[in-house]
């Protein structure tokens, strides 16, 4: 009996061949028509990501500012291997200035803008956001991140700033469960008037932890905060795990701002440039345009658990030194927001110095080695810091620290008990104890 095995062989592999070839050319096909837009999505050097947040019905003028910036940023516009985007928010206050700059100068909701060589692209049109949610920060990161792919991300917040505390919305100091963030459902900065909320400390800290699991487990490489009193020691350990680099002042921030255009044309000259090496540009080009009295410094925060370790031995010898000298006293210190913070390299400075009155404890010189490892800590996490007046005077170090008198520590002590840094440390236990006698 034949059952025909050879021929039936032989027409399977020629279907088998003539199968391999279809799929090969359609493979062949399909690589040819997603080459273009594989090439179109081929990763820049940097993305620079503005997030304005002009929403302030008081007044006109911090939108007036940020216009001018974008016309900075557009200067050069994005190039061939980066590119600016911005996300602006506006707010229902309208004058002259906006009115002649603007096509459509009574929208008061958000755009999305492609900034180009002297142009502004509208890339969306997104009507009222909440630029005090986290969610709506997310949102725009992602958009950036899909849009303008890069090695390399800069975020820019340019808004109002309070400090480590924040004054609206969910988790801040008018909360009843100061911390919590409301991510993805729902100041530190970005104060916005229209929906009475602003970016917690905890809110910016969220959301730039779920943008780096969104970005493959990247963090941002670096975020500058153009608001007033945001660089502390408490801002740069909330964010560690979601950016490298924060640049930001514990000082005020004068109304025009960062230098727009040096940082843009430092891309440009240099599109692969270090993330260190822009950090000292947007820093010095900031004290060089400023007219006296700022500081702006950028630090690493994978320093800022070293920071909070020094600190808290720190706290450790005061306390020893106390039960002989009593509440410790420091003089020649510098404060700001009503001496709600302080610089805490010259708190360091100072002990260093003797301006204190620890010298005549036992552990006085474990006291002056304590600070001394301090001062260490916050010049190693350090990247770049320029000052200018008072400041340059001082010599201040460019974080700051919580340091309220008694009556503003018992208002806000629950949130600052929230915050990652008195979570992991001594410094609340230290303000309990020296502000409220708590042992």
């Amino acid at each position: 009996m034949m059952f025909g095995v050879p021929q039936n062989r032989q027409s399977t592999e020629a279907i088998g061949l003539i199968s391999m070839t279809r799929i090969s050319a359609i493979l062949l096909l399909s690589m040819l028509a997603a080459a273009p837009a594989l090439q179109a999505q081929t990763l820049k050097e940097w993305t620079i990501v503005g997030y304005f947040v002009g929403d302030d019905n008081k007044s006109p003028i911090l939108e007036e500012s940020q216009v001018k910036n974008i016309d900075e940023l557009s200067q050069r516009g994005s190039g061939d291997a980066y590119d600016v985007v911005v996300q602006v928010d506006r707010s229902n206050k309208i004058n002259d200035y906006l009115r002649s700059r603007y096509s459509d100068p009574d929208y008061s909701g958000a755009k999305r803008y492609f900034i180009q060589p002297d142009k502004w692209t509208v890339e969306a049109k997104l009507g009222e956001v909440n630029m005090g949610d986290p969610a709506a920060l997310l949102d725009c990161l992602k958009w950036a991140a899909k849009s303008h792919p890069a090695k390399h991300y800069l975020l820019v917040i340019n808004s109002h700033g309070s400090g480590t505390l924040s004054w609206r919305g969910p988790g801040s100091t008018a909360d009843s469960q100061p911390g919590r963030v409301l991510l993805p459902v729902s100041s530190y900065v970005a104060y916005d008037d229209t929906d009475n909320d602003c970016l917690t400390i905890f809110e910016l800290g969220k959301a730039l932890e779920a943008f780096a699991a969104f970005n493959g487990g990247k963090k941002l490489d670096m975020m500058a905060l153009d608001a007033c009193l945001a660089a502390s020691i408490e801002a740069l350990f909330q964010f560690r795990d979601g950016v490298d680099t924060l640049v930001a002042s514990e000082s005020l921030v004068p109304g025009h701002g960062f230098a727009y255009s040096s940082i843009v044309s430092a891309i440009a000259a240099n599109p692969a440039i270090a993330p260190d090496d822009l950090a000292g540009i947007i820093t010095k080009s900031f004290i060089d345009r400023a007219d006296s009295g700022n500081v702006l410094g950028a630090y690493r925060t994978a320093g800022a658990e070293d920071v909070r370790a020094a600190c808290d031995g720190l706290v450790r010898e005061l306390r020893t030194a106390a039960k002989e000298t009593g509440k410790v006293s420091i003089q020649g210190l510098t404060a700001f927001a009503e001496d709600k913070y302080w610089d805490l390299e010259r708190i360091a400075d100072a002990l260093i110095a003797g301006r204190s009155n620890t010298g005549g404890a036992a552990n006085a010189s474990q006291v002056v080695a304590a600070a001394q490892k301090l001062k260490s800590a916050i010049r190693a996490c350090r990247v770049s810091l320029w000052y200018s007046g008072s400041f340059a005077e001082q010599k201040v170090g460019g974080l700051s620290i919580f340091w309220p008198g008694k009556d503003d520590y018992a208002r806000y002590r629950n949130f600052y008990k929230a915050t990652a840094f008195a979570a992991a440390g001594l410094w609340d236990d230290y303000l309990d104890w020296y502000e409220l006698g708590m042992q």
